[in-house]
Order: C-alpha cells, then sequence, then structure tokens
C-alpha cells in the first residue's frame, strides 16, 4: 500500500504533502521516547559555592564530574533539593554505574552530598551547600 509522505510547515502550521510516495510500512511513526539534550544544550547553572567546587576535586576518580552533574540537574530543578541522577547525565563524561557509584561514595563521605539508594532506581541526592 502506498502513502503520501507529509512535512510540517510552520507558515501554514500544518502538514503538507513532501513528494514521493512511499511504502505504508515506512511511513508509520516511530517511537523516539524522551527527548534527549544534546550536549551543545546543557548548562551548569550557578551558584556553585567555590569552597564545595574545591573539596570536590580534592576527592580520587570521577567526584568533582559527578558533583558538576548533580549542580546541573539541581540548576534545572530549583525548587527541589533532591535529583535523580541518572547514568545517561553521566554518559558525556564516560562515567559508567561503577565510577557514579564510588564518586557518590566520596561525595557523600567529604560531606558535600546525601543519597538515598533504591533499589532498582536510580539514587536521589541532596547537594548541600553548607558544611556539614
Amino acid at each position: 500500500m502506498l502513502v503520501q509522505r507529509q512535512r510540517w510547515d510552520r507558515g501554514t502550521r500544518t502538514f503538507v504533502p513532501a513528494g514521493e510516495p512511499v511504502e505504508a510500512d515506512e511511513a508509520k511513526p516511530t517511537k523516539t521516547g524522551m527527548a534527549v539534550q544534546t550536549p551543545a544544550n546543557r548548562f551548569l547553572k550557578g551558584p556553585i559555592p567555590w569552597d564545595w567546587v574545591i573539596r570536590a576535586a580534592k576527592l580520587p576518580g570521577k567526584a568533582l564530574e559527578v558533583g558538576l552533574c548533580l549542580w546541573r540537574l539541581k540548576g534545572l530543578h530549583p525548587t527541589r533539593d533532591t535529583v535523580l541522577l541518572s547514568n545517561a547525565e553521566l554518559k558525556p563524561f564516560g562515567i559508567g554505574r561503577a565510577a557514579k557509584s564510588r564518586a557518590l561514595h566520596a561525595l557523600e563521605n567529604a560531606g558535600l552530598i546525601t543519597v538515598t539508594h533504591h533499589q532498582g532506581r536510580f539514587p536521589s541526592v541532596t547537594v548541600l551547600t553548607s558544611r556539614a
């Protein structure tokens, strides 16, 4: 079965024919899931206490990178004290699950964050802005 492929026209705000007909199975919409931010669209929102950054930088491994990702998530949701840290958030840094776990442990031991673990889900992390 042949169907007419369509495209969105911003000017008329409607779908218009795009040209050549295609097979029906090619014209089916595909599920894309959640919109993914590209690294170029990501940002880090402050203010971030410089003392917090210095303390995180002295920790081993990827603790500073994980900490900055936590601050980025906190900046996206300024009314929340707690954020969920997904593995996808750390993928641009090349940080896997094990390194994420070690970094969270180091940040927590340093008194920079508190972590609540949930079996089968991402950890809930609260960034502490004052010294504990």
